[in-house]
């Protein structure tokens, strides 16, 4: 079962069917667990049953990586999560402590949101995070990382900051979210 382990290596998005000569429930169940999707015995199936468990190994896979999106990403905005930030954050710091590296870390807090909820709705509200959400996403950089704190709030960690890293990019990030947001017929300034 080692190919098993280097096949999803080698491309994790690919969903196994494993066909082996051996009907063993053990092996089925370890071929389960390393990430296979389905097992199927050789003269055990015919064109029907083979298609089926192609078809379901993928459905499968689509669901896994469904799955582990929805437990990494707000589902609003589409950013990372809490919980991830979290892990990257502590991640970041470690290697910050094992190297030279350093890091910086912005929180952002939405001025007057409850506000804008009151006033205009939950609809428009959300579509204000969403709307700071591609702003604060529009500048892709390999060390930068945005994430929904939670509420009206979202972090941004920078890898390997040095001060006028991080004031650069902390002026352009400033800088995206003083336009205005348009949602639906309302045009929102929101400042943070």
């Amino acid at each position: 079962f080692l190919a098993v382990h280097e096949l999803l290596e080698l491309a994790p998005d690919a969903a196994l069917v494993i066909h082996s000569g051996s009907s063993s429930t053990r092996l089925a169940s370890r071929a389960m667990r390393l990430g296979a999707q389905d097992y199927l015995v050789k003269g055990e199936y015919n064109g029907h049953t083979l298609d089926r468990a192609l078809r379901y190994a993928v459905e499968r896979k689509r669901s896994q990586h469904r799955l582990r999106y929805i437990a990494r990403h707000d589902g609003l905005t589409g950013l990372e999560n809490q919980n991830t930030f979290r892990r990257r954050l502590k991640a970041s710091l470690q290697a910050a402590q094992d190297s030279d590296h350093r890091i910086g870390v912005l929180v952002l807090d939405v001025d007057d949101f409850k506000q804008i909820n009151d006033s205009l709705g939950h609809d428009v509200g959300d579509g204000v995070l969403v709307g700071l959400a591609e702003r604060l996403s529009r500048r892709p950089a390999p060390d930068v990382h945005v994430a929904r704190a939670g509420g009206d709030e979202f972090a941004v960690l920078i890898e390997g900051a040095d001060s006028e890293r991080l004031r650069d990019v902390a002026h352009a990030l400033m800088a995206d979210l003083m336009e205005p947001i348009a949602v639906g017929s309302h045009y929102i300034c929101a400042s943070v």
